[in-house]
């Protein structure tokens, strides 16, 4: 069997895609320190980041309120600002985006979105696309913990009509 013509070969496009997607993700990973903050407000795609490597724990119960199926949990998300290459990596810069995790009113629903992509995981195909939260956060050394308490109606079928039951 001989080799086919180089030249009568078509590229697909799906080819260049895991090239672009590694590339992307070594300079992530290898970027410059950036900020967490300009001045005075928070740099957003460094919030991104360091939520993106957070490590996640999340925990629940459904329980039925009337005829409603409800869903109550909470997913503890810790930011660790070593898993980020920002600057300077200090305590007092751990506080101070506790502190402006909870003032900035972008902020919420950028965490509320991590959880409930945590929360997920949990839920699985059960998972509600509309959720009611709250978040505390709190410094701890390098980390910044926050504490997201979340609740929803879940609209998932009953395991009978999934021919589970």
């Amino acid at each position: 069997m001989s080799r086919p013509d180089p030249r009568e070969i078509r590229r697909r496009p799906m080819a260049r895609g895991a090239a672009a997607f590694a590339i992307r993700e070594a300079s992530a990973r290898t970027g410059a320190p950036r900020p967490l903050f300009v001045g005075e407000t928070l740099d957003l795609h460094m919030l991104h980041t360091l939520l993106e490597t957070a490590e996640a724990m999340v925990e629940g119960a459904s329980y039925l309120e009337g005829t409603e199926q409800m869903f109550s949990g909470t997913a503890l998300l810790d930011l660790d600002l070593n898993n980020v290459p920002t600057q300077p990596r200090a305590p007092a810069v751990a506080r101070r985006l506790a502190r402006a995790l909870l003032t900035d009113t972008r902020v919420g629903p950028i965490v509320e979105a991590r959880a409930a992509a945590a929360m997920s995981r949990l839920l699985g195909a059960r998972t509600p696309g509309a959720w009611r939260s709250s978040f505390r956060a709190r410094a701890d050394g390098l980390c910044v913990r926050l504490d997201v308490e979340m609740e929803a109606v879940l609209h998932a079928q009953p395991d009978t009509e999934l021919g589970i039951g």
